[in-house]
């Protein structure tokens, strides 16, 4: 059974699921996201037909980049479905040239599905 950021196989593409839903049908469908030349790929199959190839996990103290944002694992919640960041400081341009440092708020938490997809994703079709 696939749970949310795993990667799966659905031929011949590597997905991650992002939620569960019900369908008609009465049982729940995945949809899945995937990256394909810089655009969000999305896609729904009944879940129970799902090939999950990685089950990836964040740990406290782990890099991860999201958005071209570099940040720290502080805490996983919510079952391990929501990743806590706290993102780094980081240079923020003037209007006359100059930067000046960014400083991030506190941790952000971040949907796994998110982290999995910009960070575990490399290589994969």
């Amino acid at each position: 059974m696939a749970n949310i950021g795993d990667i799966v196989l659905v031929a011949p593409h590597h997905y991650v699921v992002m939620e569960f839903v019900g369908n008609a049908r009465g049982t729940q469908d995945a949809r899945l996201v995937r990256m394909q030349r810089g655009d969000i790929v999305r896609h729904q199959k009944d879940a129970a037909f799902l090939d999950v190839v990685a089950s990836p996990v964040f740990s406290e103290g782990d890099r991860v980049y999201l958005n071209h944002q570099s940040g720290t694992v502080v805490a996983t919640v919510a079952n391990g479905s929501i990743i806590r960041v706290q993102f780094d400081d980081r240079p923020k341009p003037l209007a006359d040239g100059r930067y000046k440092l960014a400083v991030a708020n506190g941790p952000e938490d971040v949907p796994k599905w998110q982290l999995v997809l910009e960070n575990s994703m490399t290589g994969l079709a």
